[in-house]
């Protein structure tokens, strides 16, 4: 008997070894949201985002109170010239009526005023500067209500032109008037509605 040697096992061809055990692909990754983060290929093939929108240009409302001081104020700067002017003409006058005193004007007079404070209001809110001189000293102004520009001489005529009509008018729509701000989204009173204005802020 012939001597026996480790046998081998026959060679085998390549291409007959059994493929490898498949591995599955890792999980997709996860945004912050929690939603999967699509691939490269279909972020590329996504539309660009839209810009961000513009920051808005009309500005803060201004407080109530504000307009308030700034109401007096104009008031007294308008006001007090035509009480002279009215003494001196003989169009206004003061009356004592028993323990009162009480000031009277001639219609003249109250043309006049309502003149003045129209044609003030008109150089002032209406110009460049957006704001009466009691507008700048609270530091508040006039603005469009859609663009924060200048509302422009007519347009601060006609607001001038509401505030007083409805004060002369009909009083109490005019208390109203004067007290919308204070509920009021956007703190517009009925005369600033009716020109598309609104008070905000002066810028610092």
């Amino acid at each position: 008997m012939g001597s026996f040697g480790p046998v081998e096992p026959p060679s085998r061809d390549p291409s007959d070894r059994p493929p490898p055990p498949s591995v599955p692909p890792p999980p997709p990754s996860s945004s912050s949201d929690g939603l999967p983060a699509p691939d490269a290929r279909q972020a590329a093939d996504w539309p660009p985002p839209p810009p961000d929108a513009a920051p808005s240009k009309v500005g803060q409302p201004a407080a109530w109170w504000r307009r308030v001081i700034a109401y007096f104020v104009d008031g007294l700067i308008v006001g007090a010239p035509l009480v002279v002017l009215g003494i001196s003409l003989g169009l206004a006058e003061f009356v004592r009526d028993g323990d009162m005193v009480r000031f009277e004007a001639q219609p003249l007079l109250l043309m006049l005023s309502v003149a003045a404070t129209v044609g003030y209001s008109a150089l002032m809110d209406g110009g460049p500067r957006q704001a009466s001189v009691g507008k700048m000293a609270m530091r508040v102004l006039v603005a469009d209500a859609d663009t924060g520009g200048a509302i422009g001489p007519r347009r601060a005529a006609l607001r001038r032109l509401v505030y007083l009509g409805l004060f002369y008018a009909f009083v109490i729509p005019g208390v109203v008037n004067a007290l919308s701000p204070l509920w009021d989204r956007r703190r517009q009173a009925f005369h600033d509605r009716a020109v598309r204005s609104v008070v905000v802020n002066a810028p610092a």
